[in-house]
C-alpha cells in the first residue's frame, strides 16, 4: 500500500515541482505583471477632522512614478461611495488644494501610476468637514513620514538636544535663494543620517510651502528620504548651511506678506518632522521674467564671386596672335582682330579627338590582321 501511494503521488510531486520552477520564472522576467503599483498614504488632513474652505489635501507615495504623464489621481467627492465624483483631477505634486466645496461633509482618496504605467488601487479613503468656523486645518502626525505636522511642544524634545537655525534674511523676494546656518545636538543621533528641509508658512495657516536644495530643488511636500541630507558626528552633532527658496506656485503662498520660516528634519526612517526654531521673514511676490532670446550676430555672408569657368585653352594673354582662318576660296587670311568667341571655335576645332584616332587604329590593325590571315589560309590551301 506504501508503495502504491508513493508512485501515485510521484507525478503530482513532479508536477508540482515544475509549477513552481514556472512561478518562479514568471516572476523574475515579468515581475511588473505580477506585481500592482503600490497605493498611496493619505496624510492631511487627518481623517474626520473639521477644517475651513482653504484645505490642502497631502498624500505620500513610495514608489516610483511613471515617467511620462501624471502620476497622481484624485477624487474629492461629497458621497462615500464616489458615485457623484465632484471632483477628479490628475497631478504630479504630492499636493492638491481644491477650489469651490462647499460647507459639509467631504470624502477624498487617491491612486498612483507607476513606472511600468500601471495604476494600483484607491488609497483608503479619508473623510473631512468643511466649516467656515473652522480654525486652520492642522496636518496629520498620524503617518511617520508625513510633510506638513504642528510644531511639537518643547517638552517632547529631549532638554540636552538643540536645533537651531541663524543667519536667515528678514525680507527676500518671492524668486530669491538663500541660505540659512543650522546646528543640531543630537547626542542620541551619534553617527545617524537625517534629512533637513525649510518650510514657509503664513501665519493664519498651517500650509506649508518652499523648496529645498539637495541633489536639486525638493519641494517641501515631497518625500522626506529627496531632502537634503546630512550625517551626525561621533557626538551626534553637525552644523552648517543649506540653501532654501520660497514656492510662489503652491498654494501656500498667499502673495506678499510677512511669513514664518522653520527647518523641519527626519530621522532616517522618516520619522518627524522635529522643528526648529522660527524666524519671520516677509515675502516679496515678483514675476519671474521670461529670459529673452539671446540674438546671434548676424555672420556676414561674403559675396559670391563669379567663377572663371573658361577652359584654360582660351585664356589667352592681352597680345594679338596671328591665326588663320580659311576662306571662302580655300586660302588662308590673316587677321588681328579676331574677337573671343572666334578664337575658342578655331581652337575647338584643331583639337584632336582621341576617340577617332583609336577607333581608326584599331580598324587599320583589325583589317591588317584579317587580310593576313586570309593570305595564309589561301596559301594553305594551295599548296
Amino acid at each position: 500500500m506504501t508503495y502504491i501511494l508513493r508512485t501515485r503521488s510521484l507525478p503530482l510531486l513532479r508536477n508540482g515541482k515544475y509549477f513552481l520552477i514556472f512561478l518562479i520564472t514568471l516572476s523574475f522576467f515579468w515581475p511588473n505583471f505580477l506585481l500592482a503599483a503600490e497605493a498611496p498614504t493619505l496624510t492631511s488632513p487627518a481623517d474626520n477632522s473639521t477644517v475651513n474652505k482653504s484645505v490642502k489635501l497631502v498624500w505620500q507615495y513610495d514608489g516610483e512614478c511613471v515617467e511620462n504623464g501624471s502620476c497622481f489621481n484624485i477624487q474629492v467627492d461629497n458621497s462615500a461611495d464616489f458615485g457623484s465624483n465632484e471632483k477628479s483631477t490628475y497631478t504630479n505634486n504630492f499636493s492638491y488644494s481644491p477650489q469651490g466645496l462647499a460647507e459639509g461633509d467631504w470624502n477624498w482618496r487617491v491612486k498612483a501610476k507607476d513606472k511600468s504605467e500601471k495604476w494600483s488601487d484607491w488609497s483608503k479613503p479619508f473623510k473631512f468637514s468643511i466649516s467656515s468656523q473652522a480654525a486652520p486645518s492642522a496636518p496629520s502626525t498620524n503617518s511617520p513620514a508625513s510633510t506638513s505636522t504642528p510644531q511639537p511642544s518643547t517638552g517632547s524634545q529631549k532638554a540636552e538636544s538643540v536645533f537651531s537655525i541663524k543667519d536667515a534674511p528678514s525680507e527676500i523676494n518671492s524668486s530669491q535663494e538663500f541660505e540659512v546656518s543650522v546646528s543640531l545636538k543630537l547626542p542620541d543621533k551619534i553617527n545617524s543620517v537625517v534629512y533637513l528641509k525649510g518650510a514657509f508658512k503664513s501665519e493664519s495657516t498651517s500650509n506649508y510651502f518652499g523648496q529645498t536644495l539637495a541633489s536639486d530643488w525638493i519641494g517641501n511636500s515631497e518625500k522626506y528620504s529627496k531632502q537634503y541630507k546630512i550625517t551626525t558626528g561621533p557626538e551626534g552633532n553637525w552644523e552648517g548651511k543649506i540653501k532654501v527658496r520660497p514656492d510662489a506656485d503652491d498654494s501656500g503662498f498667499d502673495g506678499t506678506g510677512q511669513y514664518i520660516f522653520k527647518i523641519a528634519r527626519y530621522s532616517d526612517t522618516g520619522f518627524g518632522p522635529t522643528w526648529s526654531n522660527e524666524v519671520k521673514i516677509k515675502i516679496n511676490a515678483v514675476s519671474t521674467p521670461e529670459p529673452s532670446p539671446t540674438e546671434d550676430p548676424k555672420k556676414e555672408i561674403p559675396e559670391e564671386k563669379e567663377i572663371d569657368i573658361t577652359p584654360s585653352l582660351v585664356k589667352l594673354p592681352a597680345k594679338n596672335y596671328e591665326i588663320k582662318i580659311a576662306s571662302v576660296a580655300g586660302e588662308a587670311t590673316e587677321s588681328h582682330n579676331i574677337t573671343l568667341e572666334e578664337r575658342t571655335r578655331v581652337l575647338e576645332d584643331k583639337k584632336i579627338n582621341w576617340l577617332l584616332v583609336i577607333l581608326g587604329l584599331g580598324t587599320l590593325i583589325g583589317s591588317a590582321g584579317f587580310a593576313y590571315f586570309k593570305f595564309k589560309k589561301n596559301e594553305k590551301n594551295y599548296y
